[in-house]
């Protein structure tokens, strides 16, 4: 039994014996002619065919066998792509096949084979010398950078060039990274995501995401190839799909416009490479140093993801909560320009709108109010002062238009209660067709009074046509300059002798608001004059000339006074959006909420199916005379009617109920917000 088991062993280790030779027979094989070297003696034989003369051919003649190696210490690299590219530089070699073949373009020009390498553009395994695990490119092999498709090559461009922010020159040759770019700029994907310290902070940030390895994805859900951008495709296709409970929506693109934002998205990189290697714009955004951003870039960058491209919205029908149609003409008609910032800055407790302070979104104040100008000048405007001034207006059409659009708030007479009288015959006196024109298509932020800019030249003609009917006496025009008024005696003027009915901080009161830029902007000094020394008769107006006892009156010198700091408050920044007069009753607003709008706005104002009016945002943001507007106009194309007119479904509300139910709006209001600059 012994004798065999020796015998057995012996046997054992004979074989093993021959095996080991063979496979180290085998190994010194493959190692004499590794397939680089195959390559190399295929480039000498293609190289020779072409030699133009016999010392061309001696000289390759006797050229060795070796592994060239590039030792890129700033880039912390080694290259020996170089082994089997032999050609890359060769001119001769346009037409052969690779690996041979000639780089394409004129890259190496600019991108020095000696200084880059090949692989901080290319990807893959630069110290490999073998094909399989120099590209990297098969599921078993780890290395972090597989060798880049062809069709997303020109995302390593990106990672030194590219600039998000500045108008550089687009590079030659990347057409399929700038068109990737463009998508990027127009499809809002900074509303959730930050680059170069711009952006939301609801998906993850961008700056570096071309940086990830494959190792940093998860492709249990990726049915076809496992590499980044096979993910990334896909990703941007079906993202719930991919990454199950992601909140990102899908892509309608079309496949070519996918893998071009999917070549962008891969070159959005800050390598940790030396500086010399980037541009000068790419250096400064890293630092965070750009120029101010134009209100439509953003917009499209960050807003139009879910306010639509168009400012169209979502729709509480189709989505589970809606976001708001900023493109509505009725919003736009009345949002002022101050609502909108104020939105931007401190955005919608409890609501997907988030605030976009600077110190969150890394925008500067001046490109927030860039935005907010950008929506409101969304704004249809169909006519031109130039064109109402030479056309004749036709009161009988004017009367027509002014029923079916004016009538809601000024009555009858345009004289309705708790609505500036526009038939007063002292404002009539005194009110130029260019006020009139002005006001009707501008109207009033943060009043009542929205901007009529649907209406065209001859609209506009035949309306203050119309009004012009009312006027009884003869009109009063003249010249008055109050450019030397002193604005320090003016605030003092005014606090003493106009804020108990304008209001401490102009907003308005039981009279209009007067520190209103649409007003301002309207009226000339001699109007506004007139207006302080005159009065309005049978009105809480008198004349500071002509109705009151010599001590009080004002001297010309002071009516100057009070015009300059009027115009010099209203042209500063606001600290809050005051909610001016509030002339309802809140009991009696709130049955009316409770018999026409808890349907949708829910019965505490949380909004199901409508905005949230209950919301502390909204309602600092929103003026008393925006509520009434848009409780009065309502919203086209929504589910909002316009309840100052009435419909089959809807009651009409007259001007005391609109009154009274934005007095119980604002009973919700428990805190006061300040507009969030940082300025």
């Amino acid at each position: 039994m012994e004798k065999r088991l020796i015998t057995l062993f012996q046997l054992i280790c004979a074989c093993s014996s021959i095996l080991f030779i063979v496979l180290s027979c085998l190994i010194i094989m493959r190692e004499s002619r590794p397939a680089w070297k195959n390559v190399q003696a295929e480039y000498k034989r293609i190289a020779l065919s072409m030699s133009e003369n016999e010392q061309q051919r001696e000289a390759l003649k006797h050229t060795r066998k070796r592994i060239h190696q590039l030792l890129l210490d700033d880039l912390q690299r080694i290259d020996r792509c170089m082994t089997c590219h032999a050609g890359v530089e060769n001119p001769h070699f346009v037409e052969q096949p690779l690996p041979h073949k000639t780089h394409s373009a004129d890259i190496l020009q600019q991108h020095s084979v000696e200084q880059f390498g090949c692989t901080i553009c290319h990807g893959g395994q630069g110290q490999a010398v073998d094909s399989k695990q120099a590209h990297a490119r098969h599921e078993k092999i780890q290395w972090p950078q597989p060798l880049l498709a062809k069709e997303h090559i020109q995302s390593s461009c990106g990672q030194c060039h590219l600039t998000i922010f500045s108008n550089s020159k687009a590079l030659e040759g990347t057409k399929i990274f700038q068109r990737g770019f463009e998508i990027f700029a127009k499809e809002g994907c900074l509303g959730c995501h930050k680059a170069r310290g711009v952006g939301g902070s609801v998906g993850p940030d961008l700056t570096e995401q071309g940086e990830k390895t494959k190792h940093e994805y998860s492709f249990a859900n990726i049915a076809g190839e496992h590499t980044i951008s096979n993910w990334l495709y896909e990703h941007f296709k079906d993202p719930e799909m991919v990454s199950p409970g992601s909140d990102m929506l899908g892509l309608k693109l079309d496949d070519d416009d996918l893998h071009a934002l999917v070549t962008f998205t891969m070159g959005m990189n800050k390598p940790d490479i030396p500086f010399e290697y980037f541009s000068i714009a790419t250096l400064n955004e890293f630092k965070g140093v750009r120029g101010t951003l134009a209100g439509e870039t953003i917009y499209h960058m960050a807003c139009s993801a879910c306010h639509g491209k168009n400012g169209e919205g979502k729709n509480y029908e189709d989505f589970e909560t809606g976001v708001a149609a900023i493109g509505n003409q009725d919003f736009l008609a009345v949002a002022s320009i101050d609502l909108l910032e104020f939105t931007l800055l401190n955005g919608r407790g409890r609501r997907q709108m988030a605030a976009w302070t600077p110190r969150f979104s890394g925008l500067h104040d001046q490109e927030i109010h860039n935005t907010a100008v950008f929506v409101k000048n969304r704004r249809l405007i169909n006519s031109s002062w130039d064109q109402v001034a030479m056309t004749k207006g036709i009161a009988e059409r004017g009367k027509m238009l002014y029923e079916q659009n004016c009538h809601v708030c000024h009555g009858d007479d345009g004289d309705a209660a708790h609505i500036i009288s526009i038939s007063h015959p002292d404002f009539l006196a005194v009110a130029t067709d260019a006020f009139l024109y002005q006001t009707i298509c501008d109207g009033r932020a943060n009043c009542a009074m929205p901007g009529w800019g649907a209406f065209t030249s001859h609209d506009m003609a035949d309306v203050i046509s119309y009004v012009r009917t009312w006027q009884t006496t003869p009109g009063r025009r003249g010249v008055y300059d109050a450019s030397n008024g002193n604005s320090t005696n003016g605030e003092q003027l005014y606090h003493y002798r106009c804020s108990r009915c304008h209001g401490t901080y102009g907003q308005g009161d039981s009279g209009p608001a007067l520190i209103n830029k649409d007003l301002l902007a309207a009226a000339s000094d001699f109007y506004l004059s007139e207006m302080i020394t005159k009065g309005r008769h049978n009105t809480a107006m008198f004349g500071w000339i002509k109705d009151v006892a010599s001590k009080d009156k004002l001297s010309n010198e002071q009516v100057a006074d009070i015009i300059i700091f009027l115009r010099q408050s209203a042209a500063q920044p606001k600290e809050f959006i005051y909610a001016g007069s509030n002339l309802g009753v809140a009991e009696t607003g709130a049955k009316l909420f409770q018999q026409h709008c808890i349907t949708c706005h829910g019965p505490n104002g949380a909004g199901t199916k409508a905005p949230a009016l209950n919301n502390q945002e909204l309602l600092n943001a929103g003026s008393n005379g925006y509520l009434f507007a848009t409780i009065a106009l309502g919203r086209k194309n929504s589910a909002m009617p316009a309840w100052g007119h009435g419909d089959e479904t809807h009651v009409k509300l007259m001007i005391q109920e609109r009154y009274d139910v934005v007095a119980f709006l604002r009973k919700w209001q428990t805190v006061v917000i300040k507009i969030n600059r940082t300025l």
